[in-house]
């Protein structure tokens, strides 16, 4: 549990706090909790809503994966093609969705937040804003056909034995000649 917290407090301190520019926005995600296994790619739904009564300036929302047992940020560049995407201004009470492809590719346990950025720059007056964190559990898949070798792994010795009996056989028991 103090692992998880530790890297909640990372994340954040990494993100920031909302801020001004974005204080009157929230980001949702479609789910809160996702179970799979290594090779699985899921969709994650985000919404970005301005809940202010001004409209909002551009913003920049990009994902943050932490593996939680160990605390660490996890580079993204192998999970997913698409880490970031750019939202136009946003007018009072108006959303925008996002849609995230990620591939699990090791077991474990993940927070992933979604982030906006305003302007995609951070300053003193305008923070970031940070979804509430989707956990992922992810688990090992014993794969007992990597790369779809099995067929010849097993075919091709059973053809060899085959051969050698065939060849054996019909040395114990040679055919009669036909006379015509």
């Amino acid at each position: 549990m103090k692992r998880v917290l530790a890297a909640a407090l990372f994340t954040t301190l990494l993100v920031g706090a909302s801020g001004a520019a974005m204080a009157s926005s929230a980001i949702t995600l479609d789910t809160t909790r996702l179970d799979m296994r290594t090779g699985d790619t899921i969709q994650v739904h985000s919404t970005v809503t301005n809940d202010g009564a001004n409209t909002t300036s551009e913003a920049l929302v990009y994902l943050s994966l932490v593996e939680t047992t160990q605390g660490v940020p996890v580079d993204l560049e192998d999970w997913t093609a698409n880490r970031s995407a750019h939202v136009a201004p946003l007018a009072p009470h108006a959303s925008a969705t996002q849609t995230w492809t990620l591939r699990a590719l090791v077991s474990g346990d993940f927070a992933l937040y979604v982030v906006a950025i305003p302007n995609g720059t951070v300053d003193a007056a305008s923070a970031p804003t940070m979804s509430h964190p989707l956990i992922i559990h992810v688990t090992q898949r014993t794969n007992l056909n990597p790369g779809g070798v099995l067929p010849i792994a097993l075919g091709v010795p059973t053809l060899l034995i085959l051969g050698a009996l065939g060849i054996h056989w019909k040395r114990d028991h040679p055919s009669v000649e036909r006379s015509s």
